[in-house]
């Protein structure tokens, strides 16, 4: 079974108790965290690849909240194409997809990067660990998780990315688990699904290779874990890079 970024619980991981799926302020906990890496020359703080971050980040969140519970201005960014092509998995907010979250580390991968004031786009490559033991499955596990996410700008200004996360290794007091801010700003979000050709990106098996090199890689990039490999349990990762706040230009 390949790893998604959508997780799936077992029957013994989950809660459906609504007290516990949502935080004082009413909004939707997020039990799982986000782990950005990517190619050499991008930066992550550039305001493409925050563009490129909010877009994957909150597409996962919506999932299981809905779209207009997800990430500040996400409703607005989504264009109308990606909603006729139902590149999203829920409108609205869902109940027993809410339940299965889960704690667990999405760690991200960002390449094929291209960026201007009126157009980013770049790939996405992931996979999950967990906390626990994985539930129990009879087949190898495949690394094949990408996403082709595309945003065009409706002004002439790309606007001003947001206070960059100087230190991975610790939280910063002023962040915020999703941003309180609309990132999005006046970037529509054109395109944002699962990768749709039969080869995965090069540059994704890279990665993938990097973090789990017992695994065999396959012609079309695929990377399939060698005969009873089990994926170690793993606390879940400090979020990276936090969302702490606009940026305002003096």
């Amino acid at each position: 079974m390949a790893l998604s970024l959508i997780a799936v619980c077992s029957s013994s991981g989950c809660s459906t108790n609504s007290e516990e799926t949502r935080g004082l302020s009413g909004v939707p906990v997020i039990p799982y965290n986000h782990v950005w890496s990517a190619d050499e020359g991008i930066d992550l703080f550039s305001r493409g690849a925050e563009l490129v971050r909010a877009a994957q980040e909150t597409r996962i969140y919506g999932y299981y909240v809905g779209i207009k519970n997800s990430y500040p201005g996400f409703a607005d960014a989504l264009g109308p194409d990606v909603r006729r092509n139902k590149q999203i998995d829920h409108i609205e907010a869902d109940s027993l997809a809410l339940a299965r979250q889960r704690p667990h580390t999405n760690f991200e991968y960002m390449t094929d990067y291209s960026g201007t004031s009126t157009s980013v786009s770049a790939t996405v490559c992931g996979y999950l660990t967990f906390p626990g033991k994985r539930q129990p499955e009879n087949r190898p596990m495949s690394l094949n998780t990408v996403h082709r996410i595309r945003l065009v700008n409706t002004a002439d200004a790309p606007g001003v990315a947001g206070i960059p996360d100087a230190e991975a290794s610790r939280k910063d007091p002023r962040a915020h688990r999703r941003p309180d801010w609309n990132v999005f700003g006046t970037w529509r979000i054109v395109e944002l699904q699962s990768w749709q050709e039969a080869d995965l990106p090069g540059r994704c098996a890279d990665w993938w290779q990097k973090q789990f090199p017992t695994f065999t890689r396959s012609a079309n990039n695929y990377m399939l874990s060698p005969p009873g490999f089990e994926l170690p349990p793993m606390p879940v990762a400090h979020q990276y890079p936090e969302w702490i706040g606009p940026s305002h230009p003096e």
